[in-house]
């Protein structure tokens, strides 16, 4: 049985995100946002970082966002204690804290 009532938000590509743009600034954003079926805050948003989507130098085909985003690695220097870690067994010492 499927679930029913549930609808997907749309992924646009970076292409689309910049042809979104250029349509809020023809016609205004809550106009663009009905017309194309995206969120009103999304288009907004795309609106607002515009030079970044433009410059973007990437494939234009992409769904991810431009920035730098994703999780903060908790450890600084992970690769360095991964060696340390590995040296110390392949002496045959014990790994502790």
């Amino acid at each position: 049985m499927k679930p029913t009532g549930i609808q997907h938000r749309p992924r646009p590509f970076i292409a689309q995100k910049l042809q979104a743009v250029v349509t809020a600034q023809a016609t205004g954003v809550r106009e663009a946002a009905r017309e194309l079926g995206y969120a009103e805050r999304s288009v907004r948003l795309w609106v607002q970082e515009q030079s970044k989507l433009a410059s973007f130098e990437g494939s234009k085909t992409r769904k991810k966002n431009t920035g730098n985003r994703g999780a903060k690695p908790i450890l600084r220097a992970a690769h360095a204690l991964v060696t340390y870690t590995k040296d110390l067994r392949r002496h045959e010492l014990a790994v502790t804290h």
